[in-house]
């Protein structure tokens, strides 16, 4: 079953990728689905940044 026409347009890719590089970062991976944009970017050694957005308290010894 399909989710519908998409919720914006490849000027919108664009126009983030362009807000990326001028802050000074490079993107490493784009993902489109569900109707959202996910941009991974690269660290400073040039590789992909995978910040899974956990808690560092998570992982605490307590």
């Amino acid at each position: 079953m399909g989710h519908g026409p998409s919720n914006f347009k490849e000027s919108d890719v664009k126009r983030a990728l362009r807000a990326i590089e001028s802050a000074g970062q490079k993107a490493a991976s784009v993902v489109i689905e569900d109707g959202r944009i996910e941009i991974k970017l690269e660290n400073s050694n040039g590789a992909a940044d995978n910040n899974d957005n956990t808690n560092p308290w998570d992982k605490a010894d307590l």
